[in-house]
């Protein structure tokens, strides 16, 4: 198989990351695109943070290349409409996330999804999380738009546990054409996912890598957008009191409130574990092009009901200060020339190998 890129989503969100022309590669990766929600530029460790540690996340980006001039959009949706479509919001029109229930709000129906660009080149797709497109119709849903299943919620937040999002149950099990709503009350969203994606996976494998590790040239993308760390700010206990010491209760209560997130990021930095050593045992990750990106700036002082950090960055999500904006990410995968560098995006390089 051969894939030329720029064709998946960092021909829209790290364009600049790649070499100026598509460049034709043999034996094309599977893709892994992981979405943080409302991750702060202070929250991940290689920006200098030692207050949540991130195993899982910083290997990751050692082994890569940390995108450091790097911009998102203010709010989610904008940003996720971007990676998935490489067009600018001023194409898509999705400039705040208003893509939820009881509205039309969507990416527009008549534009090229990357899963549907993919499939034409032998990928087989599925997304796994939060989705926040549109959900008016079954054209505007993620299997509408070419993924071969959907697992997860289509509005924009909901109870990490009940799963409600505006007084219903927002939870959904998606094949195409079997929709169901899967009984999973009780159980903790950023688990349920990567549960999920691991067993997409391992399905993967059985089915296109054979227990004699054939190939039959079919290849991955998996969308894996996490809840976390969006509000509301829940977490199982075990992973807040990791912090019981280091971030001490304040009469604000902002100490109580921050320390839950930084369990929310290290819960979700173990889920990125689960998923890539679940590639690692399906023979995958070495030829798996990870991306890993917030889809804006985090929330901080409270706002969102959040605690999220984007010090030193002026500003916070649904800000245009840098804080708002300058997005926490990295790549890394086969191909990538700078592994354990961290670049800015305004810096000329070809980063995808000729070879």
């Amino acid at each position: 198989m051969k894939l030329t890129l720029p064709l998946l989503g960092l021909y829209a969100v790290g364009a600049g990351a790649l070499a100026s022309e598509p460049l034709a590669v043999d034996g094309a990766p599977h893709i892994l695109v992981v979405v943080a929600d409302d991750l702060g530029w202070n929250d991940v460790s290689w920006h200098g943070s030692s207050q949540v540690p991130i195993p899982n996340l910083q290997g990751l980006a050692d082994e890569g290349l940390v995108l450091d001039n790097y911009y998102v959009q203010p709010v989610c949706s904008p940003t996720r409409s971007t990676i998935l479509t490489g067009r600018h919001v001023i194409h898509t029109g999705i400039y705040d996330p208003d893509c939820g229930p009881g509205n039309t709000n969507s990416v527009p129906l008549n534009i090229t999804m990357l899963p549907e660009h993919l499939s034409s080149v032998g990928y087989e797709s599925h997304a796994v999380g939060k989705w926040h497109l549109g959900m008016f119709s079954r054209s505007a849903i993620p299997t509408g738009k070419g993924f071969n299943s959907f697992y997860g919620y289509y509005s924009g937040a909901e109870d990490y546990y009940t799963h409600v999002s505006n007084g219903a149950n927002d939870f959904h099990r998606d094949r195409g054409s079997n929709l169901t709503i899967p009984d999973v009350v009780g159980q903790y969203s950023t688990f349920l996912y990567a549960d999920k994606a691991v067993k997409v996976i391992e399905n993967f494998a059985d089915q296109h890598l054979g227990p004699d590790n054939v190939d039959d040239d079919t290849r991955l993308f998996m969308y894996l957008a996490f809840q976390a760390i969006h509000s509301p700010t829940e977490v199982p206990t075990e992973y807040s009191d990791r912090f019981n010491e280091t971030i001490p209760d304040t009469p604000d209560h902002v100490g109580q409130q921050r320390r839950i997130v930084a369990g929310m990021i290290a819960c979700m930095d173990e889920a990125v574990g689960n998923v890539t050593a679940a590639l690692k045992n399906a023979g995958m990750i070495d030829n798996t092009l990870i991306l890993f990106t917030t889809d804006n700036g985090g929330p901080a002082q409270g706002f969102n009901n959040n605690m999220a950090s984007n010090w030193p960055l002026r500003g916070m999500k649904r800000t245009l200060w840098q804080g708002g904006v300058r997005g926490a990410g990295f790549i890394r995968g086969p191909g990538i020339r700078a592994a354990g560098e961290v670049r800015s995006l305004r810096e000329p390089m070809a980063l995808w190998s000729h070879e």
